[in-house]
């Protein structure tokens, strides 16, 4: 059987079949209990940073290796 990516919403990030509320819960129930406010907010934006570029690679929207090093290299002219 072939896993299946989620459906993805208008900008393109997948959608889960929690709800985002759900998911914030299960992120934030998964870590230590003497975490701070700014880890958990930390841990809570990698996981949608993860999810939205997921939704780029499935959607095409990626470039080579050499291209971003050139876009790189670009900034510190």
């Amino acid at each position: 059987m072939t896993p299946t990516n989620p459906p993805a919403d208008s900008t393109g990030v997948a959608v889960s079949a929690l709800l985002p509320r759900d998911e914030m819960i299960a992120i934030i129930e998964g870590q230590p209990a003497d975490s701070s406010y700014d880890e958990l907010l930390r841990e809570l934006i990698a996981a949608r940073a993860v999810e939205r570029g997921l939704a780029d690679v499935d959607a095409g929207r990626t470039v080579s290796h050499e291209d971003a090093v050139a876009r790189v290299r670009s900034w510190r002219k």
